[in-house]
């Protein structure tokens, strides 16, 4: 088999094209599309923290295929598997159309069909999904900021865990609005600034703190608390005003 094209470390790559060969083996005629896509394909992988993510598209989602593709990832590899039913692909690509939109931007074939030979998002969608994105995190980090325990441990985890999450979903608003953007996330964050008439620096902030190890002192997490909730209110208040009269 061909080595699939990637921007992982040499022994990963290995991993993978070996990956690619015991899935095809196990699933057969059942593995309708094997992608790979992310920071694998996009660049930016981190050893240690990044995970190979794949999309298995199933001709049937059955427990028997399950257990297969169990067996086929067992290995010391960081494999993130999202598998999907064929037959579902048009439902699943509107319940999930952000996830698939961003496996969209940055994906390579490594196995069967490319699945997203005809898959498009209509705008209406994607601003409803996006604001419903855009909400779902605040919430999700208000809880985190109101539990988080002493030292705001798990409250640090969160932000560390979810920062790039918080720039792709702020992504989504430059492309509700039809904007281009650089690639990197960081070049991101001065169109957020534009866009948004907020103050950003809670995004570098966020950056910095996935990179250094450490709790957060009470006025750290506080100070990044008020940065986001201040940042997310901005967001939401500009699609609430861009789509006024958009049915939700």
């Amino acid at each position: 088999m061909e080595t699939p094209k990637s921007h992982l470390p040499a022994n990963l790559q290995s991993e993978l094209s070996q990956c690619v060969s015991r899935l095809e083996k196990a699933l057969g005629e059942n593995l309708h599309s094997l992608v790979l896509y992310g920071s694998s394909v996009r660049g930016g992988y981190d050893p240690g923290a990044s995970d190979i993510n794949l999309l298995i598209v199933l001709e049937a989602s059955t427990a028997h295929a399950h257990r297969a593709i169990r067996e086929a990832l067992a290995s010391n590899a960081p494999f993130e598997p999202f598998i999907v039913e064929w037959g579902e692909m048009p439902r699943a690509g509107r319940v999930f159309a952000l996830k698939f939109m961003s496996i969209q931007r940055d994906y390579t074939v490594l196995s069967g069909t490319d699945p997203f030979a005809e898959f498009s998002v209509s705008q209406d969608l994607l601003v409803m999904l996006t604001e419903q994105e855009l909400r779902n995190l605040r919430m999700r980090l208000t809880r985190a900021y109101v539990t988080a325990g002493p030292q705001h441990r798990r409250y640090r985890q969160l932000l560390a865990h979810q920062s790039s999450r918080i720039l792709i979903t702020l992504s989504d608003c430059l492309r509700c609005a039809r904007m281009d953007m650089p690639q990197s996330l960081p070049d991101r964050i001065p169109l957020f600034e534009k866009l948004f008439d907020a103050d950003v620096q809670i995004l570098r902030d966020l950056l910095e703190l996935r990179q250094r190890e450490g709790e957060l002192s009470e006025d750290e997490a506080f100070e990044c608390h008020v940065g986001l909730v201040r940042l997310l209110k901005s967001a939401l208040a500009w699609m609430e005003k861009e789509w006024a009269d958009l049915p939700l």
